[in-house]
């Protein structure tokens, strides 16, 4: 049973340190506010933020608070991963602090404490952006001796102005309808090719067979880490109906206005649509056959 414990403690652990959380995030009950933040800042400036830790659980937390830097994931569809060592072009953990009061605290159960930070950059730094996640532990006050420990964490993006290769792309763009419902979800791949972090958005206009809009897509803007890949993917809250479709991306790619535009179709066969058809293949090779027999 033990073990048991200790395997899940390592899981929970593992699992939220290797990718950190978008803005809104909450892990059992915990919130952070906000937990995705961008910062411009010049070099030798200094600005100071704060988060806010909400504990919506049932019961009093402790929290330990520690800086790690952050690189893109792996795979697309995990954005990012957390750097223990010193290995990322774009550490910012050297440059961001928190008073030691902040470090270590106790969060009764709805409580919440705001978290101040500061950063302060070289004024020798290099234009580029800078990345790093304030990381957030949390156990059970009760006394126990097994704890589980819940790990979430607020990102921090830097932009620092200068000479930054700045390039990206949309990949991919497809669709996946659900058998059931055929509600389409809308799958989109993007690459960040440069040195800066990236924030497509756009919208997806989706047209029948007669040209007439059914459905406008919003895609809020998403950040894409220099040198990675990133997919999301959207659903329509709108099922498709028998017929045609035309489905249009605009993705704007974060930067000189810079727009993508990819197109895809789709087909819903129902038995009607295909009696159709069928009656319509058929009258066509009737009066096929009707005007030869005619002119012999």
């Amino acid at each position: 049973m033990i073990m048991k414990f200790l395997k899940l403690s390592l899981i929970i652990s593992i699992g939220l340190l290797s990718s950190f959380p978008l803005a809104g995030f909450a892990a059992s009950g915990i919130g952070l506010s906000p937990a995705k933040m961008e910062v411009s800042l010049e070099p030798g400036q200094q600005v100071g933020k704060e988060i806010t830790v909400i504990n919506s659980t049932d019961r009093s937390l402790v929290f330990n608070v520690e800086i790690q830097d952050f690189i893109g994931g792996d795979s697309p569809t995990s954005p990012t991963k957390i750097i223990t060592d010193k290995s990322s072009p774009y550490s910012l953990r050297d440059y961001l602090s928190i008073s030691g009061n902040n470090l270590h605290f106790i969060l009764p159960s709805g409580g919440k404490r705001s978290v101040p930070f500061t950063i302060k950059l070289p004024g020798d730094i290099a234009g580029g952006g800078y990345y790093a996640g304030i990381l957030f532990s949390s156990t059970d006050l009760a006394t126990s001796s097994i704890k589980v420990t819940t790990r979430l964490g607020a990102l921090i993006f830097v932009r620092v102005p200068g000479q930054v290769s700045t390039r990206g792309e949309t990949k991919e763009f497809g669709l996946r309808l659900d058998k059931d419902s055929s509600i389409p979800t809308f799958d989109i791949l993007f690459e960040n090719q440069g040195e800066m972090h990236l924030n497509p958005y756009g919208y997806i206009s989706i047209r029948n067979w007669w040209g007439k809009e059914i459905d406008f897509i919003n895609i809020k803007p998403w950040f894409v880490m220099p040198h990675s890949q990133r997919m999301i993917s959207i659903a329509s809250d709108k099922p498709f109906q028998s017929g045609w479709y035309r489905v249009t991306l605009k993705l704007n790619r974060g930067y000189e206005d810079t727009i993508d535009t990819l197109t895809t179709s789709v087909t819903i066969w129902t038995w009607w649509l295909i009696a159709l058809v069928v009656v319509l293949v058929v009258i066509v090779w009737w009066l096929i056959h009707h005007y030869l027999w005619r002119r012999n």
